[in-house]
């Protein structure tokens, strides 16, 4: 009897055979792996997943256009001067390499009630916070400068205790990452990780203290606060950040009911989606990306209304509530919960290298020493659009 996914995939994590070999999983245990990372996050299951032969690969896309059709009287040959072709284009994908190591200790093993499947159990654990991982950084991705990291000036005092902390500063701080949970900025020797940027107020929000080794210390102002590239989500490009960078059908919605979300949000941000991609099958195939908050908040506003719809919600019948204007709702939880998009999934790109490495070992010297089992995880990723132009969004939502 042939081994079931869940058993592929344990092998493929846990099988010493394998690791002996150098690790790299073949053919059949890397698709199952993958779609074992895929499945991790509601969004990962629904874009468009590559599989790359090699580290940069380019692949096809085509398109139509429009009112290529035209009109012919009977008898009628000037048709021949008038064949259309599909527009073709290239797209390139180039995977980077991510790693997930850890590391447990054999008493942790030997004494668990789940005894040697724990170990199977953790490293289960681990590929599904890779697929998060891998979802936060599609989302999130922000290389920002490859110069100088953007600077402001703080214009508070901090102290040598409070933990969490706003971090307010002078000036803009447009040029920061606008990226939630993934931002670190550094005062004097002390590394702080911030949960959000407001650029209205020039606030780095929740700012948790001492990160990577470093002390909690006081900084009086005007201190250089210094934005650090984050080991993940800096390394590369995003499918946010190129909706920015690429020219993706923008709104600001902090301009409709002044930021506060309400059916008027849903409607701009479908007309501001060219035509073509809103009609017939593509409508069909769109989702609205919203964060699991702004969904929630989605909701709530819904329950203001005098009406069996808006009571819905309240009682968890809400169907209708999650599908504005016939399209369904994907909550995403690494989406800025300021920020909705609209495009059809397929559209946005992710490239895995199939050569997925899993090692472990316990006979290097650390290991013998400190009676540890270490592991790690490597893959090779890459983010891209197939159609900036087929993607609305809009940020500046109110949370």
């Amino acid at each position: 009897m042939g081994m079931s996914n869940k058993e592929a995939v344990r092998k493929a994590v846990t099988d010493t055979t394998i690791v002996g070999a150098g690790g790299i999983l073949n053919t059949e245990q890397s698709r199952v792996f993958i779609e074992t990372v895929r499945e991790s996050t509601a969004l990962t299951q629904i874009v468009r997943t590559v599989s790359m032969g090699s580290s940069s690969m380019e692949i096809d896309k085509v398109g139509i256009g429009s009112r290529i059709a035209r009109a012919m009287a009977e008898n009628d040959t000037t048709h021949v001067n008038y064949l259309r072709s599909p527009q073709h284009g290239k797209i390139t994908l180039t995977a980077k390499k991510y790693g997930l190591p850890w590391a447990l200790t054999e008493e942790v093993i030997e004494d668990n009630i789940e005894g040697e499947s724990y170990e199977d159990r953790v490293a289960r654990l681990m590929a599904s916070q890779f697929g998060l991982d891998i979802e936060d950084l599609g989302i999130n991705g922000d290389t920002v400068y490859s110069g100088a990291a953007p600077t402001a000036t703080m214009t508070t005092s901090i102290d040598g205790t409070t933990d969490p902390i706003d971090v307010v500063c002078s000036g803009g701080i447009t040029g920061f990452p606008r990226t939630g949970t993934s931002g670190y900025i550094q005062i004097e020797s002390e590394l702080l990780k911030y949960e959000t940027v407001d650029t209205a107020t020039n606030t780095f929000k929740n700012c948790a203290r001492a990160q990577n080794g470093t002390t909690i210390a006081s900084h009086t102002q005007p201190k250089t606060v210094t934005w650090v590239r984050h080991g993940l989500i800096g390394d590369q490009d995003g499918w946010l950040k190129k909706m920015y960078s690429g020219g993706a059908n923008y709104l600001d919605l902090s301009a409709i009911n002044t930021g506060d979300i309400e059916k008027g949000h849903f409607f701009q941000i479908m007309r501001n989606l060219p035509s073509q991609y809103r009609r017939g099958g593509a409508l069909a195939r769109l989702r609205w990306l919203m964060s699991v908050n702004q969904a929630s908040i989605w909701r709530e506003y819904l329950t203001n209304r005098g009406t069996p719809a808006g009571d819905a919600p309240l009682v968890g019948n809400d169907v209708g509530a999650m599908r504005p204007l016939g399209v369904p709702i994907v909550t995403v939880p690494s989406l800025p919960d300021d920020t909705i998009v609209l495009t059809d999934p397929m559209n946005l790109i992710l490239g895995i290298r199939r050569r997925i490495k899993v090692k472990s070992t316990d006979m290097a010297l650390e290991s013998v020493m400190q009676d540890l089992r270490y592991y790690n995880v490597t893959m090779r990723l890459a983010f891209q659009l197939e159609e900036v132009n087929a993607v609305s969004f809009g940020d500046g939502l109110n949370a």
